[in-house]
């Protein structure tokens, strides 16, 4: 309530200074205008009388704050003449320089540095009240003393602002000029000399440093006194509340501030509630459906704020590791498809060993060198197919088993087909490779690149270090080759795809076993050309027996 007041009070005081101020500016317009000034300063000159009476009289009737300025009285030192304008006939002018000098208040208002109001509001013997200002007229050219202005400014510089407002009733208003004080009553200011106790300093509860508020009792009661200044120096405008009033209004904005702090506490509660406690449980009950397994998306917590995001991203995380586990699953599924089809196919009986190792003895004994080198062959593969359980093997051991199958072979095909090796490091044989993954890359070239061509052919086998992390094995054959279209085939489909010797076990399948055990890195790698070869390229780890212990 002190600073609605305040604030009141201060426009009002605006208003009032500004009224003040354009008297101010009439006073200042006269001390410069040269018609006057040529006046006070001639020798009784008539008509430069004439011409300063005329503009003097002419600026008041023009003048805008003349309904607040009721005389105006110009005189001369030299030769004690004067003009004067007044507001209306009901004011009787002034006779003579002297009657203005006469005045008891004339000589500390024409000395004081700036406007004094030491004498407050004076009344006329016909009972107007006016505020005097005199102040000295000099030379335009040094700084001789030339006269004097006098004006009698109307109360109803305060008085009209006053009223204007229309927000301050009786007696609750006062005015202050310096050492006089002044009740606002039926329009008008009277006479006040307040007898009061101040009781408490309220002033730092104002929002203008230079505002008064002071709690005061006096024998109407208790009182809150606001006091705002004026530009005058000492001059202020007051209103006084009382403490009943003020206290009331207090409490009751203090209700209000109390009851809109509990309204806007229940809002921001079910505000915060409804978008954020609700959405974090609703997350907590998504975060424990997919600690039990259900990694199905939920897009009841995909709102549109924030806490939405996080619960996009929740869904996307329980379909990507769902995703991942599916994946996970399938290749655990292929790889002991992959397993169980090995086992499958391999050729185990020992009764079939037995009666291949009788067969090589009677080609001994009836001098078939030939059938006794294919059975030997057949029978030592078959051995190692019987006893071998190991997934990998050193890589010499592989060729050793690649010789005999590659012996069988041979024969089948009359000695038109030969192998070639090219080791070019000894290192590499002992390197571990799975069991049975260059048997069905020779019999690739042997039946679709060597068979096809109609004429004798070769394979040659190159080991050697890519780098120091890889073996590389490349097992090539001078057939009618292959398009690059065959050749992303041969890696990709493993439809009906089977080698003679080993059921459902063919190129493809090699490459992927090798990248299941190894990574993406390994496997095999194709390149053709129609007519001229076929190289099969098996990449795997450089790691010799005696490194990796």
């Amino acid at each position: 309530m002190i600073r609605t007041a305040e604030s009141s009070l201060t426009l009002l005081g605006s208003s009032i200074d500004s009224n003040i101020q354009d008297a101010y500016s009439f006073v200042r317009n006269c001390q410069a205008n040269s018609f006057i000034l040529n006046y006070l300063s001639s020798q009784g000159s008539q008509s430069a009388r004439i011409t300063a009476s005329t503009y003097l009289k002419g600026s008041y009737n023009s003048y805008d704050g003349r309904y607040y300025i009721k005389r105006i009285f110009i005189a001369s030192y030299k030769n004690r003449d004067f003009i004067q304008a007044l507001a209306s006939t009901n004011n009787q002018p002034f006779h003579s320089a002297d009657d203005i000098r006469d005045l008891y208040f004339f000589d500390s208002y024409y000395s004081s540095p700036s406007y004094s109001y030491s004498e407050g509001i004076l009344t006329t013997d016909g009972g107007s009240q006016y505020l005097p200002i005199i102040r000295p007229l000099y030379s335009q050219y040094n700084s001789d003393e030339l006269g004097f202005i006098y004006i009698e400014m109307s109360p109803n510089v305060v008085t009209i602002p006053l009223k204007t407002a229309g927000t301050y009733q009786n007696n609750d208003f006062y005015l202050t000029l310096e050492d006089h004080s002044y009740v606002y009553s039926n329009y008008t200011l009277t006479d006040a000399n307040p007898s009061y106790e101040i009781t408490g300093d309220l002033s730092s509860i104002a929002s203008f440093s230079d505002t008064i508020v002071k709690e005061i009792s006096n024998a109407n009661g208790k009182f809150v006194s606001i006091s705002v200044p004026l530009a005058a120096e000492h001059c202020y405008i007051t209103q006084l509340i009382t403490v009943n009033t003020f206290y009331g209004q207090l409490a009751s904005i203090i209700f209000v501030i109390v009851a809109c702090a509990v309204i806007t506490g229940i809002i921001l509660h079910t505000i915060f509630n409804h978008m954020i406690n609700h959405p974090v449980q609703e997350l907590q009950v998504r975060m424990k459906h997919i600690s039990e397994g259900n990694f199905e998306r939920d897009s009841s917590i995909e709102w549109q704020h924030e806490l939405g995001d996080i619960g996009r991203s929740i869904n996307d995380l329980a379909e990507d590791v769902k995703t991942l586990m599916d994946q996970r699953i399938r290749d655990e599924n292929e790889k002991r498809e992959y397993e169980y089809k090995m086992l499958q196919s391999q050729i185990n009986p020992h009764f079939l060993y037995n009666t291949l190792n009788s067969i090589k003895w009677m080609a001994t004994i009836q001098n078939a060198p030939g059938i006794a080198e294919m059975t030997t062959a057949l029978s030592r593969l078959l051995k190692n197919i019987a006893k071998g359980t190991e997934k990998a093997v050193p890589l010499s051991a592989e060729l050793s088993l690649l010789d005999d199958y590659f012996t069988i072979q041979k024969y089948r095909y009359g000695g038109t087909i030969s192998l070639e090796y090219r080791i070019d490091d000894e290192a590499a044989l002992s390197c571990l490779i799975p069991r049975f993954t260059l048997q069905p890359v020779v019999e690739n070239s042997i039946f679709h690149g060597i068979e096809p061509k109609g004429t004798p052919g070769t394979i040659t086998i190159h080991i050697f270090r890519k780098n120091d992390a890889i073996l590389q094995i490349d097992i090539t054959d001078d057939g009618v080759g292959m398009t690059e279209e065959q050749a992303r085939q041969l890696l990709s489909e493993n439809k009906n795809e089977k080698t003679e010797f080993f059921r459902e076990i063919g190129v493809s399948n090699v490459h992927k076993r090798l990248q299941y055990e190894f990574g993406e890195d390994y496997g095999l790698r194709v390149e053709s050309r129609l007519s001229e070869f076929t190289t099969v390229s098996v990449l795997l780890p450089f790691a010799p027996q005696e490194d990796i212990g």
